[in-house]
């Protein structure tokens, strides 16, 4: 398959990884938010929500980015983020973006 595809399927997955990453941090939300706790636990507690909105953003960036051939770095941080919680699509988006002719689709023209 050609660097073209496996970049395509690649961004797919990292959209789904996104689409999971926001439902989870919306569900982690409205939990957070349901509860009967004082005002200075309930802050700490939604502070705690915020890195999964952010890692949820960096998956669709990287999706994008990998559409449209920039952010190469991006890209990689988080198929290496991707590890830890999405072992395939990690190591899947790793193999892929340390291709020379991936790298090469990456580079300013």
């Amino acid at each position: 398959m050609s660097s073209d595809g496996h970049l395509r399927i690649l961004s797919a997955c990292f959209l789904v990884c996104a689409l999971l990453a926001f439902a989870g941090a919306a569900i982690q939300l409205s939990i957070l938010l349901a509860l009967d706790v004082a005002a200075p636990l309930k802050a700490a507690l939604l502070a705690t929500n915020v890195p999964t909105w952010l890692v949820a953003l960096g998956f669709t960036a990287a999706a994008l980015g990998l559409l449209q051939r920039r952010s190469y770095l991006l890209c990689l941080v988080m198929a290496a983020l991707a590890c830890l919680f999405v072992i395939p699509v990690g190591i899947y988006g790793v193999v892929v973006l340390l291709r020379p002719d991936v790298k090469a689709a990456f580079a300013p023209a």
